[in-house]
């Protein structure tokens, strides 16, 4: 990969173990010094607010969730130009909700489990914390502990924010970087394969030579993809030119595509689900989507 490495998915990511990253993370005094008594009542504070949050989930009801057609749409039989429009509507709807509540299960709340799971995702937060942001930062923290609970010194989130602001501008700029070549190829070649080339969170099921080409087997099931319709990539006369054993079962990322006389160059980045990095890069005379 010469734009959308390992590097560029991994700045990507959120900071830590929420999908939020630290965007929720607060600024307080306290936090500016060592202190265990300020640990202890912030992380009895935070416990209390995830405990009264799963008994509120486990209120709900698969209704409260998916309510019926008129429960959850203002708009109405009269609303439609054609009535048949409406009735259309509410039996998709219908039938997309009996479809959910086949895998619909109600949230059990069981505060020992629940103050267990607490701590363990505090725990991870700590370490992921440790693994995500650079030395420079990690040594003006006075105490980790809290940085896991969401708050920080303000010195401190003042150079988180920053640090996520760089990250965030290198993946933008790979991203520029790439899109740029990528059009000009889509002009160059209009209506070729590259306009149709996009298989992200698609499954690679499978790679396997036949003959001189190389065929890999798309699954959508994972992730419920498959807008563009594409089972099966058979790249014709193919020259193999890295082919990471993690391929198979892994999640496609990214792709990249350049010209290579007499035909095209290929780069494929993915991860396996133990978030191994799997690449596959090829050179080949044409690419066959079906």
């Amino acid at each position: 990969m010469r734009y959308m490495t390992r590097e560029v998915f991994l700045r990507s990511q959120p900071i830590g173990v929420n999908a939020t990253g630290l965007r929720c993370l607060r600024a307080s005094k306290r936090a500016q010094t060592f202190s265990e008594e300020y640990f202890r009542a912030l992380y009895r504070r935070k416990l209390r607010v995830k405990l009264r949050r799963a008994q509120e989930w486990s209120a709900y009801s698969f209704e409260d969730d998916y309510p019926d057609y008129a429960g959850d749409f203002d708009d109405q039989p009269e609303d439609y130009d054609m009535p048949e429009a409406y009735e259309r509507a509410r039996m998709e709807y219908e039938r997309e909700r009996e479809e959910l509540r086949a895998n619909w299960e109600p949230y059990f709340y069981d505060e020992a489990e629940e103050r267990a799971r607490f701590e363990e995702v505090w725990r991870e937060q700590m370490e992921a914390l440790r693994n995500d942001l650079p030395e420079e930062i990690l040594a003006k923290v006075a105490d980790l502990r809290v940085l896991a609970l969401g708050m920080a010194a303000p010195e401190v989130k003042r150079e988180i924010r920053r640090f996520e602001w760089e990250r965030e501008r290198r993946v933008a700029n790979s991203l520029r970087e790439y899109q740029r070549q990528y059009d000009a190829l889509c002009a160059r070649h209009p209506g070729s394969f590259p306009e149709r080339f996009h298989f992200h969170d698609d499954v690679i099921e499978d790679v396997r030579r036949r003959g001189e080409n190389l065929i890999v087997r798309l699954s959508h099931e994972r992730w419920r993809t498959q807008e563009h319709g594409v089972d099966r990539i058979t790249f014709v006369r193919c020259e193999v030119l890295r082919r990471d054993a993690a391929l198979r079962g892994a999640d496609w990322l990214y792709e990249e595509i350049y010209e290579a006389a007499p035909g095209w160059e290929i780069h494929v980045l993915a991860i396996s689900p133990d978030n191994d990095f799997a690449e596959l890069i090829l050179r080949c005379e044409d690419v066959r989507l079906e």
